[in-house]
């Protein structure tokens, strides 16, 4: 039978000093070091759109409302992130329009309206926007907004395929297995 041992405790234990030399820099920061300068990062970012979105870039319109859509260094604004994104859609930026459409089908910042949706997503998919070309072909197989029109459909989501848009691939497919293709 092995010999007993004494328990261990706090009091039995010896702890050996830490080196004092500095982590190496992978391993440097805690978890409260790292979050501080992932904000100073985010604080950064949301200057730089600021400045740029407010000096008329598009791209930096929709990223500023993004930010506001998820809380994204700013607080969440539907309504901020919906005033950003229609400064987008005037100046046609094609994510823009896929984006405030999708406000308006969902009533985020403003209020539901499918045919503005759809004007939307129809002016971004005019610019070969493939998310704009994926949204109008699935408003036509849904009938929303728009006379179901599965011919109409599959021409839009096959533009939209072609761009290799996973979900219209998808939707094209279900068409093709519901056995009512449109041609």
């Amino acid at each position: 039978m092995p010999p007993a041992t004494a328990p261990v405790t706090a009091a039995t234990v010896q702890i050996k000093p830490v080196a004092t030399r500095p982590l190496p820099a992978f391993l440097a920061g805690t978890s409260a070091a790292k979050s501080a300068v992932v904000a100073t990062e985010v604080q950064q970012g949301v200057a730089a759109d600021r400045e740029a979105a407010s000096h008329g870039d598009a791209a930096a319109q929709v990223r500023l409302s993004r930010r506001y859509a998820h809380g994204d260094g700013v607080p969440m604004d539907a309504n901020e992130a919906v005033a950003w994104l229609q400064k987008a859609a005037a100046a046609g930026n094609p994510d823009a329009e896929v984006e405030l459409g999708q406000a308006y089908v969902y009533g985020r910042g403003v209020g539901a309206d499918t045919a503005k949706a759809n004007a939307l997503f129809r002016k971004a998919a005019d610019q070969g926007s493939a998310a704009g070309e994926r949204l109008v072909g699935e408003a036509y197989m849904r009938g929303e907004g728009v006379p179901a029109d599965l011919t109409a459909a599959e021409g839009w989501l096959r533009k939209a395929a072609a761009q290799g848009d996973g979900a219209a691939r998808r939707l094209l497919d279900d068409i093709k297995a519901s056995g009512k293709a449109g041609g």
